[in-house]
């Protein structure tokens, strides 16, 4: 029994080797990618959206392709922004395309930093409050940073807060960090 042990002992620097090496590196282009987003009313937003326009633009190229279009694993990244009319922001997202040989591609969840309010208007059943207080979130979140973040069931830190009003309808307000589905 302990020579199998002294073999695989011995066999653990080669495997290190091979699993640390350039095999397992990252690969990333020459080419820098450069993609503006929409003008939105936070700058943190305006990013988000150039960052998400560089990820589309680089997954759907003929060149590179979904496994390069993870802006985190991206090399040289930068963002450049500028304030526009109405005190909006819009920004470019710049970076060289990188794809990880040793990473999975899926599916992951991005979550906004900040928490949306919906309030909606009274209604006869309690339920159907919370329904048009939802609606009044989604409606917000569309508006604010896009529909791809408006799925109240996909929304982290929910909350909801209902009460009568004097004429016995139910009058509801909800909270929640809005997210999206993003592909890795």
């Amino acid at each position: 029994m302990t020579w199998r042990f002294t073999i695989a002992v011995a066999a653990l620097p080669m495997v290190l080797a091979v699993f640390s090496g350039s095999a397992m590196a990252d690969q990333c282009s020459d080419k820098k990618v450069v993609q503006s987003g929409g003008e939105k009313r936070t700058l943190t937003f305006a990013r988000h959206s150039a960052r998400d326009n560089w990820v589309t633009k680089v997954r759907n190229s003929k060149e590179f392709g979904k496994k390069w279009s993870r802006f985190h694993l991206a090399k040289d990244t930068a963002y450049q922004c500028r304030e526009v009319e109405g005190g909006k922001h819009v920004c470019k997202a710049e970076g060289r395309p990188c794809k990880s040989l040793s990473g999975v591609v899926g599916p992951h969840k991005e979550c906004s930093i900040y928490v949306y309010e919906g309030v909606g208007e009274p209604a006869p059943l309690e339920a159907w409050a919370k329904h048009l207080a939802r609606k009044a979130w989604k409606a917000k979140v569309r508006d604010w940073i896009g529909e791809e973040f408006d799925t109240w069931t996909l929304a982290n830190n929910k909350k909801t807060e209902c009460s009568k009003t004097e004429d016995g309808k139910y009058k509801c307000k909800v909270s929640a960090k809005a997210c999206a589905f993003k592909l890795l």
